[in-house]
């Protein structure tokens, strides 16, 4: 990154929150897969409570309101694809393809608007949901899907979050591009490996130890997921942070947003910790580095 830049004003809003186990009445998940997903340390999700669309305006109001911006401020919106717009006349940046890790796409894209000139706050707004008549498991993946939509501003006004490293890897191979099936066990540990390396070159270029780290927020795929991020992160699995998880599931690319402001509302702002987000999906992944300032 060629100037500072700082993340400012993360918020969410997700459905409501409800036990796993009303799929399983439901008929979506089957008694073996129930007890699985439990075992994987699944046990809620969210859904209902309103519109896909209603929810990005509810992160994104919040989002300003937390960084103290009037939506006048905001020079560029950056959204995944698929993201319902929120009404912001302002230029767009779309990421395509990206997954579980367009949190990391989307602070690399908002620092190079603000690199090259083109903005000087951009929203990075994602959001994900469950379109009608698919199911919210994924049995390849063994993931439970839930509804909501996540926000946060990034600048180069010094407030919130040192913005120290931001690393991502998209999959190039067209065949595994293409699919979410789950992956062989060469493709996991090949995609171990990737993380490992992605989380090396992020601690490198941040000039930060896994010592510094105060909390790993990571994909909400299971508890296995959180595990693995960790071992990758050369981290104890005491430095995850798997509140967010046991309360949300796994709400697409929002979870790292989610989990950060989860932490940040339960205990409070500290200046000079340091938390490593880690989005990762079979098709990509990223880490981004944060240090929170005064």
């Amino acid at each position: 990154m060629l100037s500072p830049i700082y993340l400012d004003g993360c918020a969410y809003s997700v459905g409501v929150s409800q036990p796993i186990e009303s799929l399983w009445r439901e008929g979506v998940l089957s008694p073996q897969s129930y007890e699985d997903c439990i075992d994987r340390g699944i046990e809620t999700y969210c859904a209902g409570g309103g519109s896909i669309a209603e929810m990005s305006a509810t992160a994104t109001a919040r989002a300003l309101a937390s960084a103290g911006l009037s939506p006048d401020a905001v020079d560029c919106v950056v959204v995944a694809e698929g993201t319902v717009p929120v009404e912001l006349s302002h230029a767009r940046v779309v990421l395509q393809e990206r997954d579980c890790a367009a949190f990391c796409a989307g602070i690399e894209a908002a620092a190079a608007q603000i690199a090259a000139g083109l903005a000087a706050n951009v929203l990075v707004l994602l959001a994900g949901h469950v379109p009608d008549g698919c199911s919210r498991f994924n049995p390849e993946l063994g993931t439970v899907f839930g509804d909501g939509a996540a926000a946060c501003i990034v600048s180069s006004r010094r407030r919130g979050f040192a913005v120290k490293s931001a690393e991502s890897w998209l999959e190039n191979n067209p065949a595994r591009a293409s699919s979410l099936a789950a992956p062989s066990g060469e493709q996991m540990l090949q995609d171990f490996l990737r993380l490992q390396n992605l989380l090396r070159l992020s601690y490198e270029s941040a000039m930060i130890a896994p010592d510094a780290i105060t909390a790993l927020c990571g994909t909400h795929g299971s508890q296995i997921y959180l595990e693995l991020m960790a071992e990758a992160a050369d981290l104890p699995y005491e430095r995850v942070y798997g509140a967010a998880m046991q309360e949300f599931g796994h709400v697409f690319a929002c979870d790292n947003l989610i989990a950060l402001a989860h932490f940040l509302a339960h205990r409070g702002h500290a200046s000079g910790r340091v938390f490593c987000l880690i989005g990762w999906s079979p098709r990509a992944a990223g880490v981004v580095l944060l240090e929170e300032v005064a």
